[in-house]
């Protein structure tokens, strides 16, 4: 039997669905005060793009989160015409190259950063927010920290069938219900970050 397009999409999924499901467990991170942790973060190290290691603990990746959406507003703040994360765009993009703007090199080397860290950081974060913008929920993408790394593997034409399946799972009530919590801890990051570009 000769496997179809669709098929393949809903398999790739599929895979990340169960990850995602399987972390579940890791939105009880957001359950205690994580102001501490976001004070301690620097604009220094939100530009190193330091890809989680693979002992990465869920505290590692939700600060990788917040970093990828720091690095990601940053690039997009100068190229706007290369955030496919908008719900139209995303499905017009299906699985180019996110350098297809011709941008992120061109940054990387302005900013003194590692172009292919850089590129992955903003591949990861465009597909959370495509699939934020896909589900409607506002801060849904930011729950997904602990599959940030993962959704590198995830093709851009693999989203829509993420989010049907996901939608129908047990697990969305979950991350639905913590996604007003992970927008406002990044809303403070940002904020933190702000201000330490206005002191320098």
């Amino acid at each position: 039997m000769q496997t179809t397009v669709d098929d393949e999409q809903t398999v790739g999924a599929h895979k990340f669905l169960v990850f995602v499901e399987r972390n579940r467990h890791s939105l009880h991170l957001l359950d205690r005060d994580r102001a501490y942790l976001i004070a301690q973060l620097d604009q220094m190290s939100a530009n190193q793009l330091s890809w989680p290691k693979s002992a990465a603990d869920v505290s590692d990746m939700f600060v990788f989160m917040l970093q990828a959406q720091w690095i990601s507003a940053q690039y997009h703040g100068r190229h706007p015409d290369s955030d496919f994360a908008d719900k139209e765009l995303w499905r017009i993009r299906e699985n180019r190259g996110v350098n297809s703007q011709g941008k992120l090199r061109e940054y990387a080397k302005e900013r003194n950063m590692d172009y292919n860290r850089l590129r992955d950081t903003v591949q990861v974060n465009q597909k959370a927010g495509a699939i934020e913008a896909e589900l409607g929920v506002p801060g849904l993408g930011k729950t997904l920290y602990s599959a940030f790394k993962r959704l590198r593997d995830l093709k851009q034409n693999e989203i829509e069938s993420f989010c049907r399946l996901f939608r129908a799972s047990d697990s969305f009530a979950d991350y639905k219900s913590y996604a007003a919590i992970a927008l406002a801890l990044l809303d403070d990051y940002l904020t933190l970050m702000q201000r330490h570009d206005l002191d320098q």
